[in-house]
């Protein structure tokens, strides 16, 4: 009866011990980036204006309608002067409606940047209709710059 007992106590330990193996492999993720740390590593990949600054939650309110309440977190960069259009726009929105929302007004901001740089500046007008406004997952972006397939890949490399 004794051997039994030890037996099944040793057989208790090794699969305990198996397990912990198996599930101690490495479970590190990447860090989840904030928005800030997504555009900064965009701007590290693509060369984007030297003149880009953020827009606050205000600006975005007043300018485009954009509650940024809706958002967890959000990042708006966009060129100093309305002459160019290259515009950097992230935001993280958990409902789907919300979401929906947003990628509308992006829409909206795309669309009024054609606008006007339609007969205007054709290489503007280019960087504007190029543009994209995606949702992947929890993030609604607008991106218009030059390289747009490589403000893409990054982002989507690194969400």
């Amino acid at each position: 009866m004794k051997k039994v007992i030890i037996i099944a106590l040793v057989a208790i330990v090794a699969i305990l011990a198996i397990v912990l193996i198996v599930t101690s492999g490495d479970n590190s993720q990447a860090p989840v980036l904030t928005a800030q740390g997504l555009y900064n590593k965009i701007s590290e990949n693509v060369t984007l204006p030297t003149d880009m600054i953020s827009r606050n939650s205000e600006e975005l309110d007043m300018r485009y309608g954009i509650d940024t309440t809706k958002a967890q977190d959000f990042i708006f960069m966009a060129n100093s002067t309305s002459y160019y259009v290259d515009t950097i726009a992230i935001f993280k929105v958990e409902n789907s409606e919300d979401r929906k929302t947003i990628k509308e007004q992006l829409t909206t901001i795309k669309q009024q940047a054609m606008n006007s740089m339609n007969n205007y500046d054709a290489e503007q007008y280019k960087i504007a209709s190029d543009g994209e406004v995606i949702i992947s997952g929890n993030y609604v972006c607008l991106f218009m710059t030059n390289d747009i397939s490589k403000v893409k890949s990054t982002f989507n490399d690194n969400i």
